[in-house]
């Protein structure tokens, strides 16, 4: 593998630009989502239909959802932690470290609000903000052989994130189109566990104030030979009304 700065400017380039990203403070926008993951955790409903803010920035992480879990409620996730607050702010929820509660027999079954609130929030904010949270210091960056999909050669990009960084996996897989686009998402969701390999796919790419946002998302799971499980569709985001403040 060969340093992979040079794709990671394309890829940046092809969204909008560094620069404009910087200039933005936050996201907002409404998202429905389906698919069988959360179900499987007994959350049902969680995030079916929502308005979503995230934070425009690498080093806090941020993300609001209204609402969570149910009307007239909102979700916060917020440098790792997570509150659930009622109308005027009191909070009715909330954990200081919510990640460290995955590992036990328990959540091998069954989440409640404040688990799929904190995978919720930290994956909105990764998703919003790439390929620019790429760019955060303290990533190792790598461009791996070419990917054929379908008959199309994506460039790919594999990235280690920093340690501390609410994500996913620390190694992650970026695939991105000719034109420098974000098409194919790699990673391991390791708060379902360590055989929860995805396939994430984006599609549907539209510009907004400025920068381009893939609108749909299918998440699939992710054969041993790296193709995707079509039959079986882990997560769906439909996304619109993106405004950038």
């Amino acid at each position: 593998m060969k340093e992979g700065k040079g794709l990671l400017h394309d890829a940046v380039d092809a969204h909008g630009g560094l620069e404009r990203w910087k200039e933005i403070n936050e996201i907002t926008f409404s998202a429905q989502t389906g698919g069988v993951a959360l179900p499987l955790k007994l959350q049902f409903g969680a995030f079916r239909h929502y308005r979503g803010i995230v934070s425009a920035d690498a080093d806090h992480p941020y993300a609001a959802f209204t609402p969570h879990p149910q009307d007239p409620l909102q979700g916060v996730f917020q440098n790792g932690a997570v509150r659930i607050l009622a109308p005027g702010g009191r909070v009715v929820a909330e954990h200081k470290n919510p990640r460290s509660r995955f590992g036990d027999l328990t959540h091998m079954f069954m989440w409640d609000p404040l688990d799929s609130l904190y995978f919720g929030g930290y994956a909105m904010w990764n998703y919003m903000n790439l390929p620019f949270l790429l760019t955060a210091p303290g990533f190792e960056l790598f461009e791996m052989d070419p990917w054929d999909e379908g008959g199309h050669k994506l460039r790919r990009l594999h990235a280690i994130f920093p340690a501390k960084m609410h994500t996913h996996s620390r190694e992650q897989t970026f695939y991105f189109s000719e034109d420098g686009l974000l098409v194919r998402h790699d990673y391991t969701a390791e708060v379902f566990g360590s055989w929860a390999k995805a396939a994430h796919y984006c599609v549907g790419h539209k510009e907004f104030g400025g920068l381009t946002f893939p609108t749909m998302r299918r998440v699939f799971p992710r054969k041993q030979d790296n193709t995707p499980l079509r039959l079986i569709t882990l997560v769906s985001i439909d996304i619109g009304d993106i405004k950038l403040v």
